[in-house]
């Protein structure tokens, strides 16, 4: 019987999973050389799989990836985000780590040794060079040449702005500052003794609980035209060196908001970190520098690879940040991929960007993926290592305070800026309102009871979300943990895909699946929920492996021994074992609901509409007050419950120790 409800419950999360992951990511990507999405749910159910590959087979064209060559704003859009230099780099590296696959079948030493010589050092030469090249082509390049002409067509910009975007692109740029920042800041609190360091530690949480629209909307009160910064500068004679919407702006908020990914995974890092490493290296004669050059940070790579990934990430998918800040005349390829399929229904266009947004992040996991397992990054030995000290340099303290106070500062700036916005009664070229008023946030409350009012919109949304991507989590974890089946590897894959997708993407590809019978599910709350659950169940599922690889599988076998069943097992061993993981998951679920915006607003129907796409219409309708007094309601829904797990957390780890 057990086996049954086992086998039962393993069928319906692989169908689930099959049918709104595999599937709308197969479509998508056979849409992009049709043109027009394939029902391919329709024949199935019909027993009509012939169909699909006559129609493949009648509509199949490479028109659209040609149109990548012909229309300007999708190649642009595709170097503005990724950028030349990385570009070209990632692209070079990923060719070389394929040719070296194919030797290998020849000859494994010489792949060793192409292996070995494709390391950072290498892809740091090569990115070096196309630096150089891409900023100074233009200057001794003949206008003659082919390689002239390719240039001239991939990177036209004459200006400083345009050539800098052009080169190092949006989201490349913005993953680099966020990792040095990231880090400073977590070398900052972990190894020097500065004051209010879990104050800090807890202004963490304010950056991760603030959706990106709400932190365009705060740079748009603050460095917008009638914004209190460019009152305050004009008031001293002085204008601001960048608008709210230009490409500064956009890449400040992203990395103001993103920097907290870097350094919790740079500071998970350094907390187990063997400081004897680093006395044996100074003990040899190494300086602090060449210390820190030669063994710190080579150990602390990973966490930092991992925290620029995830920054990589949600800045490629962010689109309501780039949308509402970024200049048109910038075009960004989420942005692109959005207007194709909502503004003019062209699949065939919208389909090939999001194929190319899905191949670029798989990409650099790939990448990441390689060079993390090439090397040895093991900091915790068998014997116990020191205790960390921390300096005690009085000016160190001073600057590493300072450093943390201004990088905390900025994202806590956003949300008391849009506070203030929120209660002005009036506010005109005053630097700060001449009234104040509490009467949007009774509109809010007002309005939370109405039929459809957002609020309710968002819970009736997020609630079954959460509910069932913590269920098919907790499920899909304990295969992942405890199955030694080898599907447990694909079923990790495919959990892992929504997350490393921009929402955009995702968003298309459900589209394009469930746009016709038998499943004519688009504009439907049951997709927006569906969406939800696929989206936020990478949270769960890390969370919920995390907890399982904790717990000694004696403990399961000990109640096997005893004649318990599997199911009592785990409700009375394993779940109250892996509960805070759980928790943690849960909350992280409910955060990523609550914000979602680009998936919500492509398939959410009109009456269905939760709070995060209600503001962001908000905002660009240009209702700053009434969008800020609903942001304000939305930062605290998600705030107040990670700073609940955040204290929890604090007093189990402080009751463990004790």
């Amino acid at each position: 019987m057990a086996r049954l409800l086992k086998w039962t419950v393993g069928s319906a999360v692989g169908l689930f999973v099959a049918l709104f992951i595999i599937v709308p990511i197969a479509i998508l990507w056979l849409t992009s050389f049709t043109g027009e999405p394939i029902p391919i749910l329709e024949y199935l159910t019909k027993g009509q799989s012939s169909a699909i590959w006559q129609e493949l087979s009648h509509n199949f064209t490479l028109q659209y990836y040609g149109e990548l060559l012909d229309t300007k704003r999708y190649s642009q859009g595709l170097v503005n985000t990724v950028g030349l230099v990385p570009g070209f780099t990632a692209l070079f590296l990923l060719i070389a780590l394929a040719g070296r696959s194919l030797i290998s079948l020849i000859s494994v030493k010489l792949a060793d040794k192409i292996g070995h010589f494709l390391n950072l050092n290498f892809a740091s030469i090569v990115a070096a060079l196309l630096t150089v090249f891409s900023l100074t082509w233009q200057n001794w390049l003949p206008e003659s040449t082919l390689l002239w002409h390719f240039m001239h067509w991939l990177a036209p910009g004459r200006s400083g702005e345009e050539r800098f975007l052009q080169t190092f692109g949006f989201c490349s740029s913005v993953t680099v500052v966020a990792c040095i920042l990231g880090t400073i800041a977590a070398f900052c609190i972990e190894r020097v003794n500065i004051p209010g360091r879990r104050l800090f530690k807890v202004l963490s949480i304010v950056p991760l609980a603030l959706p990106s629209f709400l932190g365009a909307l705060a740079v748009k009160n603050i460095l917008g035209i009638n914004g209190v910064l460019t009152k305050a500068l004009a008031s001293l004679g002085w204008g601001l060196p960048f608008e709210a919407q230009s490409v500064w702006a956009s890449g400040l908020t992203q990395i103001f908001l993103y920097f907290p990914f870097v350094l919790l995974t740079v500071s998970a890092a350094l907390e187990y970190f063997d400081t004897s490493l680093t006395e044996a290296a100074q003990s040899m004669g190494a300086s602090s520098f060449f210390t820190f050059l030669t063994v710190r940070f080579p150990l602390l790579m990973p966490g930092i690879l991992s925290g620029a990934f995830l920054v990589f990430v949600r800045s490629f998918g962010d689109f309501s940040a780039i949308s509402l800040l970024m200049p048109l005349q910038y075009p960004m390829i989420v942005v692109e991929a959005y207007r194709d399929l909502s503004g003019s229904t062209y699949w065939g266009g919208a389909c090939m960007l999001s194929v190319l947004m899905m191949l670029t992040v798989l990409g650099i996991l790939g990448l990441q993926k390689y060079y993390l397992s090439r090397a040895n990054f093991e900091i915790v030995g068998g014997k116990g290592h020191k205790r960390i000290q921390r300096s005690e340099n009085p000016w160190l303290c001073a600057l590493a305070g300072s450093f943390c106070a201004v990088i905390f500062f900025v994202p806590l700036c956003f949300v008391i800026i849009t506070f203030i916005v929120s209660i002005a009664g009036t506010w005109g070229i005053e630097f700060l309102p001449s009234s104040y008023t509490l009467s949007r946030y009774a509109e809010v409350w007002k309005a939370s009871w109405a039929a459809d009012s957002p609020l309710a919109n968002s819970f009736m949304l997020a609630l079954p979300g959460l509910f069932w991507s913590l269920l098919l989590a907790t499920i899909s974890a304990a295969f992942i943990a405890r199955s030694n089946s080898p599907w447990r590897h694909i079923l990790d894959f495919c959990v892992l895909l929504p997350f490393v997708v921009p929402g955009v993407v995702f968003a298309v590809a459900l589209i394009c699946t469930f746009n016709g019978p038998p499943l004519a599910l688009h504009l439907t709350g049951a997709l927006v929920v569906c969406a939800y659950i696929l989206t936020s169940m990478p949270y769960g599922v890390r969370s919920a492996i995390a907890s399982f690889s904790q717990i000694s599988r004696n403990l399961e076998e000990s109640s096997s021994t005893l004649g318990a069943p599997s199911l009592l097992t785990f409700a009375k061993v394993t779940a109250p074992l892996i509960r805070s993981g759980i928790a943690a998951g849960a909350i992280m679920i409910f955060i990523a609901c609550m914000q979602e915006v680009a998936i919500t607003l492509m398939t959410c129907p009109p009456q269905w509409r939760p709070l995060s796409t209600y503001i962001f219409m908000e905002i660009q309708e240009g209702n700053v007050f009434n969008a800020s007094a609903y942001g304000i309601v939305l930062f605290l829904l998600i705030v107040i419950p990670y700073s609940l797990y955040f204290v929890f957390t604090s007093k189990q780890n402080t009751t463990m120790h004790n």
